[in-house]
């Protein structure tokens, strides 16, 4: 089950404006007790809305899925904000939680600077523009945009993924293709 925590819209709102503990408390009793999940992915761009809900999911026994999501982000805050979610993972797990850390989702589009575009809205029309896939230099093109990803998350020494598994949080290697 995805619990959306909060984060911004593509055209400038932010999905859940106040989100009170009480609230969270409800939501995640009825996916636990009500619809029976024994995982949820927390999705958002808070890390103490994560934390919080996070706290909620792991009091009734459900492996936690750490999903943070920042749109527009510059490749260091998207670094920092998994390095926070790194740590409340480990605090959990000290607590004999499950938790997992999900490294990013979409990554190219949320985050400035992988492939061309100022916003989350240009990146995502160059990437349904059929044009772009089929003019001249697309493959290199792809392939520029693959090294930027990789050393997007190999940047400051490789830190995001040292983090990671020092935390014993992700088993995963960088791919070059």
């Amino acid at each position: 089950m995805n619990y959306d925590a909060g984060r911004p819209t593509v055209d400038g709102g932010y999905t859940r404006p106040t989100l009170p503990d009480d609230l969270v408390a409800r939501e995640v009793a009825v996916i636990a007790n009500h619809l029976h999940c024994n995982a949820i992915r927390i999705t958002g761009d808070s890390v103490s809305r994560i934390a919080t809900v996070a706290q909620y999911a792991a009091g009734h026994g459900m492996v936690v899925w750490l999903s943070p999501s920042l749109g527009n982000a510059t490749p260091e805050q998207h670094l920092n904000q998994l390095e926070q979610v790194a740590v409340i993972a480990h605090e959990l797990r000290g607590e004999n939680a499950q938790a997992v850390v999900v490294a990013g989702c979409e990554l190219s589009v949320f985050t400035k600077g992988i492939i061309q575009g100022a916003s989350v809205r240009e990146r995502m029309a160059l990437l349904a523009d059929p044009n772009y896939w089929t003019a001249p230099g697309a493959a290199e093109a792809g392939a520029d945009a693959m090294h930027r990803f990789e050393a997007h998350l190999a940047s400051g020494e490789g830190r995001a993924l040292i983090v990671l598994r020092a935390n014993n949080l992700c088993g995963c290697t960088l791919g070059t293709g």
